[in-house]
């Protein structure tokens, strides 16, 4: 028993316990998958997607820590893909990151499907098309300057539990290069929003 246990069952008085402040995480959205990485020139990356190369040109800033990792062609990455979406389907993709995986990682990494994760408040949602559009915005973790849309794709099941317009969570998924679309997996309610700044201290 600890002293404040023992001070509370004395006086008959309840334990306080200490508020958890609330995580945050900031609005992004990111497509992730395993490949091999080329660095070309022009400020390019050549990947492997949906078993095919793709050339993509790399986030400007992004490009000086992409251009540090010297990345190997025989070596196996996760990679970090920022997009926008126009009709439901993929455009405007990005290269924003790569981190090495080690040998036991890497072993059957690149088989593995693209995922997406998408932290942004929901705009609307449409369950004729099965449809859900999110709103990212602006936030100075990834340096977005200008809020924008996207749209994903989700289950009657999951677009039931999205009725709530403004409401901020967690999406989660599939994104399919074949057809382009974001498809949703798993949804979770979460405090989405700028981190707090930390106060700075000014001699007096």
């Amino acid at each position: 028993m600890t002293e404040q246990t023992e001070t509370a069952a004395t006086t008959g008085q309840q334990p306080q316990h200490k508020k958890r402040k609330p995580y945050i995480v900031p609005f992004h959205a990111v497509i992730k998958l395993f490949s091999t990485v080329k660095l070309l020139e022009g400020e390019q990356a050549e990947i492997v997607l949906g078993g095919e190369k793709v050339t993509l040109p790399i986030a400007a800033s992004q490009l000086e820590r992409v251009r540090g990792n010297s990345p190997q062609p025989d070596q196996t990455h996760s990679i970090r893909l920022w997009f926008r979406t126009a009709e439901g389907t993929v455009t405007e993709l990005q290269f924003a990151g790569l981190a090495l995986l080690d040998e036991k990682q890497a072993k059957g990494a690149a088989d593995r499907k693209p995922e997406f994760q998408i932290a942004g408040r929901i705009e609307a949602v449409n369950k004729d098309e099965g449809t859900v559009t999110l709103k990212i915005e602006p936030n100075s973790i990834t340096d977005l300057q200008e809020a924008f849309f996207v749209e994903v794709w989700a289950s009657l099941e999951l677009l039931e539990k999205l009725q709530r317009p403004g409401r901020t969570m967690l999406f989660d998924g599939e994104y399919r290069p074949g057809s382009g679309r974001l498809v949703v997996t798993r949804v979770t309610p979460k405090l989405v929003g700028k981190l707090p700044e930390k106060k700075v201290q000014t001699e007096k």
